[in-house]
């Protein structure tokens, strides 16, 4: 990857190299920039703008340290500037991850010990069984912490609910979109609890089968609902979500017979 990236600065072919060796959403997080540059067309606009402003470059790895899930890369950038002429050489980190032979994620540091423990943080949260992420969310919406409910969901998450649930259908995006879909318990319903009583981790996915009880703040009435929600995470963060009206139809969207 590396050697392919400083071929470029010879007229290489940004888009080629991006297709290559980044995953289609994968996410680089340059010590240069203040956001991250998310997915392939992100990343080849970053690309053509780097190598326009050097002459010549090159990216020399100088230790590569494996922590278990992510690697380490102690690199050191060589090269002159287009326009100023000057010779500059910066050591930098970079925290990677690969999956399926591509780079989901790589986030830039410019200290050592500053980018292992980012890479050990970020191993422990991969390590993480995603039945136990999602187990996680369920409590902290019991315990009305709709904002620790939502600390693993990706940015681009999309949750599609069942529309079962009185108020609480249609399609919710993001932290936030998730954040509205739950807050409705706490709106309506003293002491809303979700109790589930079955999950089912299949690759990706998690099939959660749970009973909502609740009682109504305006009307004092007990109610329950039983409930049947498919999540697929990625590298521990949610990113998909959908609501069934059955244990069955859950099972069979991802390939499980009932």
């Amino acid at each position: 990857m590396y050697a392919a990236f400083s071929e470029l600065a010879g007229g290489g072919d940004c888009g080629a190299y991006i297709a290559a060796h980044w995953d289609p959403d994968g996410e680089y997080r340059a010590v240069e920039e203040t956001g991250t540059i998310r997915g392939h067309d992100a990343l080849v606009q970053w690309t053509s703008r780097w190598m326009e402003a050097w002459e010549h470059f090159s990216d020399e790895i100088e230790e590569v340290i494996d922590v278990g899930g992510p690697v380490v890369a102690a690199i050191t950038v060589k090269g002159r500037g287009r326009e100023s002429g000057m010779d500059i050489s910066q050591r930098l980190f970079h925290v990677i991850e690969m999956r399926d032979g591509k780079v989901p994620r790589l986030w830039e540091f410019l200290d050592r010990d500053e980018a292992l423990d980012a890479a050990r943080r970020r191993e422990q949260a991969m390590s993480r069984r995603n039945a136990d992420v999602v187990q996680a969310a369920y409590e902290a919406v019991n315990s009305g912490d709709l904002d620790g409910a939502i600390v693993d969901i990706s940015p681009d998450c999309e949750y599609v609910a069942s529309g079962a649930v009185p108020r609480a259908g249609g399609l919710f995006l993001g932290p936030e979109g998730v954040k509205r879909f739950v807050s409705w318990l706490w709106e309506e319903f003293d002491r809303p609890h979700a109790e589930i009583y079955e999950l089912i981790e299949e690759g990706d996915h998690v099939v959660v089968s749970a009973v909502i009880r609740a009682r109504g703040k305006q009307s004092g009435v007990e109610t329950r609902w039983d409930t049947w929600q498919l999540w697929t995470l990625r590298d521990g963060k949610f990113v998909r979500g959908q609501g069934f009206t059955s244990r069955e139809g859950a099972l069979e969207a991802i390939g499980l017979r009932p």
